[in-house]
């Protein structure tokens, strides 16, 4: 089949993708995506949000071409997966990473550099760079396999990087993390975010994503099943969760403000009319001498979906279909 002409502004591109695993007695297949669409423009951090199981490390392996696919297509840069330059640009960090442990942060990044052949001066920059930007540089002799989880994501994600790709593909890279980790990597992932890059970025936690997305696909069963628009939910209701030491101190907040949707003893919920009043209403809290320890944006529609999606009563990691007597099962 000839390759597809390369677009010009969307760059990984899914198109009724299917994949189906089958035992080894044939008796029963997992269907793992089942016509999933997906369309993710240059420069867009897109994230994925689903279950453990809903297919999201299953479409990233078709993508790099190491699942092939029962139906339909995929395409990186307009190749699909069976030609290599399809992935001369991307960068992958793969679900529960392992790298050698016998090596350091900077040994490794060599390494990955190597092995995607560029040039020696090269690796150094960019070695040093990554290095800096994930704070990795403060442990230059400490070995992986002495690593925390949250330092082996940083070295990860930064391996993904060594190459300046313009595509960037992150497994499940805030999984384990503590919400130290979280909100350093966070900053990482943000810096690159502003580079222009095409990020996409699976996660099973609505939290994790939807402070860096453009948009996200909610994938359920195989099925990118809802797509939304960060900006536009941020615009349809400005909410805030406000983590503090409230006890039972009492806040007023004026109705040109906003109002009070929540209040515990250890955070509020707030519904302002502008983005902006969040900070008179911090003011208010500091005044009354609580101690505030985080302030969150709440992303109302996307949580409902989120709860939608995924919120259900347990049920197996696929949809199993029993077997039919006779029936070919292209694997």
């Amino acid at each position: 089949m000839p390759e597809k002409a390369v677009l010009t502004m969307v760059v990984v591109e899914a198109y009724d993708l299917t994949k189906i695993f089958a035992s080894r007695a044939g008796k029963h297949v997992v269907v793992a995506l089942e016509g999933l669409n997906m369309a993710v423009p240059q420069g867009e951090v897109y994230g994925l949000l689903g279950p453990d199981g809903s297919g999201k490390s299953t479409l990233f392996r078709t993508l790099f071409g190491l699942v092939k696919p029962n139906a339909g297509e995929c395409y990186i840069n307009g190749l699909q997966p069976s030609n290599p330059r399809s992935r001369g640009n991307i960068g992958f960090l793969p679900e529960k990473p392992q790298f050698p442990g016998h090596l350091t942060a900077r040994q490794f990044l060599n390494l990955a550099g190597q092995l995607f052949g560029m040039k020696s001066s090269d690796i150094d920059d960019r070695t040093e760079l990554l290095l800096e930007q994930f704070d990795l540089h403060r442990w230059p002799d400490l070995r992986i396999k002495h690593f925390s989880k949250g330092l082996i994501q940083k070295v990860g994600v930064a391996q993904s990087l060594i190459t300046d790709p313009d595509v960037i593909i992150l497994d499940e890279p805030f999984d384990g993390l503590d919400e130290r980790n979280k909100a350093e990597l966070t900053k990482a992932i943000d810096k690159v975010r502003s580079e222009a890059k095409t990020i996409i970025m699976s996660s099973h936690h609505r939290s994790n994503v939807e402070n860096l997305a453009d948009r996200i696909g909610i994938i359920k069963k195989g099925k990118i099943i809802r797509t939304i628009n960060i900006a536009a939910i941020r615009e349809e209701k400005c909410m805030y969760e406000i983590e503090a030491n409230i006890g039972h101190v009492v806040f007023e907040i004026p109705e040109e403000v906003g109002k009070k949707v929540r209040v515990a003893t250890d955070s509020m919920i707030v519904e302002l009319t502008r983005a902006e009043m969040i900070n008179k209403v911090i003011d208010e809290i500091r005044i009354k001498g609580v101690n505030i320890k985080s302030v969150k944006p709440m992303n109302t529609k996307l949580e409902q979906s989120y709860y939608e999606s995924i919120e259900e009563p347990p049920e197996p990691k696929y949809e199993v279909k029993s077997y039919v007597p006779g029936e070919k099962v292209k694997v």
